[in-house]
């Protein structure tokens, strides 16, 4: 075998090797936990960025299913649209570790539950709260026992996603900080759900046409 094959053999091996994704997804995460591990937790950057990758993430995971729709109907992209869909259960509980990571320094830094109950009522930090409460059922059935045991309800406890997108989106923007980033990446998410929409309407009104004609 030549050098070539022997080569690609590995490279696919590589791209298909789900601990070496979950190694890129965590490297992020390694200064953080590092400021955790030296208790040298809090820094407005620190609780921005972990809050920044989860959204991002989440994000990703919400756009597979457009991107592969729109990669299949122009013919191009088959081993991706494979890579990208059997990945997506990963990036998503990828999302709900950074999400937990933005909690855990926001709590030990302020290690008072009087306040964070008290800053819980308000739009800004009870969106947050309300965002993990609704990740945490979407991240535990993230798995194929969960999928066999919900069968058909599985697809309809993962579209709290959207009102994961929804929360998530109103805890970013309503601090008023690093507002035009969020919306970014909310306009991101919303021409993708466009797109998905519009190729999931269009065949339905062709099928009607071509019936009537």
């Amino acid at each position: 075998m030549l050098l070539h094959d022997h080569m690609k053999i590995l490279f696919n091996r590589l791209i298909d090797s789900k601990p070496l994704l979950w190694l890129v997804l965590a490297i992020p995460a390694i200064p953080f936990l590092n400021n955790l591990v030296a208790s040298d937790v809090y820094s407005s950057e620190a609780l921005y960025r972990t809050g920044v990758i989860s959204t991002q993430l989440l994000v990703l995971t919400l756009v597979i299913t457009p991107i592969t729709q729109l990669l299949k109907k122009n013919g191009i992209g088959r081993g991706v649209n494979r890579w990208l869909l059997q990945r997506r259960r990963n990036f998503g509980v990828a999302s709900f570790a950074y999400a937990m990571l933005h909690v855990l320094i926001y709590v030990i830094e302020n290690n008072d539950w009087q306040i964070i109950w008290r800053e819980a009522i308000s739009i800004e930090y009870g969106s947050g709260w309300l965002a993990l409460i609704v990740m945490l059922p979407l991240a535990m059935t993230s798995n194929n026992f969960s999928m066999r045991l919900l069968g058909k309800r599985w697809k309809k406890v993962q579209q709290f996603a959207y009102l994961l997108a929804a929360t998530t989106f109103l805890h970013w923007i309503s601090f008023g900080f690093f507002v035009n980033p969020g919306l970014q990446w909310l306009a991101i998410l919303l021409a993708c759900k466009v797109v998905q929409l519009l190729l999931n309407v269009l065949p339905k009104k062709n099928l009607v046409k071509g019936s009537s004609s």
